[in-house]
């Protein structure tokens, strides 16, 4: 699988993975619960090629493309087949959540000790939507406790990829990010004409100041590396192309390669 995706065993029967190839196309009009559902379909047959099929398998589909910032509760009143507008899901049964992340970091939750499983879209207009503290507190509702939660970032774009003119990040991204309190300069680097915003570090700042304390990520960025598809070095420049997008996965299943 290591061609095609990267994956992280995260606890017993819990892997959390994105792909390295482009696996759906990004258009504000498409639903993507059937690319998800077809994302989903593949994965569980690379983790167990005797998987049962896709009717049989939870999954939700997070359409993210929004970024409103919003947290969803995926019960098992839900259909088998779910999608919700969102930026972040809770979730404490067996299933798969699938998003398209584009580039942006997705995080992994997982508290044992509540047996609860949490997945978070988390790019800057998210953040400036208040997503990880929105998160927080939705996690502790159900039972989530933030010093018994371990995070997982998956691999996302790096602050010398993710830059902005001066005059897009003066007007858009510094007053959407200003409710943080965090000084430009702890997380954000002036590159010439360019300012590059450092995800990983504002977000670990956030989660830290939120309670949560195991927090790991390897700082791969998926547009630095050549082993991932990035939508900025790869999709055509022609207006109106098609935009595709990468996409993360977590999945709680009682596979045999996941035991």
């Amino acid at each position: 699988m290591t061609d095609v995706l990267t994956t992280y065993p995260l606890d017993q029967g819990v892997v959390a993975g994105i792909t390295k190839r482009r696996a759906g196309i990004f258009t504000l009009s498409q639903p993507e619960t059937c690319q998800g559902l077809v994302f989903a379909s593949k994965i569980l047959s690379l983790l167990d090629a005797k998987s049962p099929g896709i009717s049989q398998r939870k999954i939700f589909v997070m359409d993210s493309k929004g970024h409103t910032g919003k947290v969803s509760f995926w019960n098992l009143d839900d259909s088998p087949h779910a999608q919700g507008v969102c930026d972040g899901v809770i979730w404490s049964h067996e299933g798969m959540v699938v998003c398209f992340s584009g580039g942006c970091p997705v995080l992994a939750f997982v508290s044992k000790e509540e047996g609860l499983l949490g997945m978070l879209h988390c790019g800057w207009k998210t953040i400036g939507r208040r997503i990880i503290t929105n998160f927080a507190t939705q996690w502790q509702l159900v039972g989530g406790s933030p010093k018994n939660t371990s995070v997982k970032f998956l691999p996302a774009i790096c602050r010398g990829c993710l830059t902005f003119h001066q005059s897009y990040w003066k007007k858009e991204v510094s007053p959407a990010l200003r409710w943080t309190g965090q000084e430009p300069h702890e997380f954000a680097i002036v590159q010439g004409d360019l300012i590059g915003l450092d995800l990983f570090k504002l977000s670990t700042t956030i989660l830290a100041q939120c309670g949560f304390r195991e927090i790991e990520t390897d700082g791969v960025c998926t547009s630095c590396s050549n082993e991932y598809w990035d939508y900025r070095r790869h999709d055509s420049k022609e207006r109106g192309g098609p935009k595709f997008r990468n996409a993360a996965f977590l999945i709680r299943e009682s596979l045999p390669h996941l035991a």
